[in-house]
């Protein structure tokens, strides 16, 4: 890849992380936005890669910083004027900028997880031509059968 595409690249990367429009990146940057799409998947040098993580770090505790103002000038409205209708929509400010901050943010966060329990059962065809034998309790996994050597 040759220097100043790099570059452009690097760029675009750098106006993407300060959060502005896709749209405005393509016509400031005269590209088309498939052209962005294209550039978000492909990489730079590791010297200007650290620049662009170093840049984009700082736009994003800017971003943290004046999210945060904004949280507490919300709060600040809803508790002054919970009655009136206009603090739904300062709470709704306030769900909006907290929302942004959690992503944003590099702190520990809850996950929901699932696990499924898959039970297989084979059977012999020659002893059940007319399909699978009702089911009985489950029996347990022979010895030398282990969970890790099912998957």
């Amino acid at each position: 890849m040759d220097k100043e595409l790099e570059q452009r690249i690097a760029r675009y990367k750098i106006l993407k992380a300060a959060n502005i429009p896709q749209d405005q990146i393509a016509r400031e940057m005269k590209v088309t936005t498939r052209t962005l799409r294209r550039w978000s998947n492909m990489e730079i040098s590791p010297e200007l890669e650290a620049e662009v993580d170093a840049i984009s770090q700082q736009h994003r505790e800017k971003y943290i910083e004046e999210s945060w103002a904004i949280v507490h000038q919300a709060t600040a409205i809803v508790a002054e004027k919970l009655p009136e209708a206009s603090a739904s929509q300062a709470a709704v400010i306030a769900a909006i900028a907290i929302d942004k901050l959690r992503m944003l943010e590099p702190r520990v966060t809850t996950t929901r997880s699932e696990t499924e329990t898959v039970t297989f059962r084979f059977y012999d065809e020659s002893k059940y031509p007319d399909g699978p034998p009702p089911l009985d309790e489950p029996k347990a996994l022979p010895a030398d059968l282990d969970d890790e050597s099912l998957t």
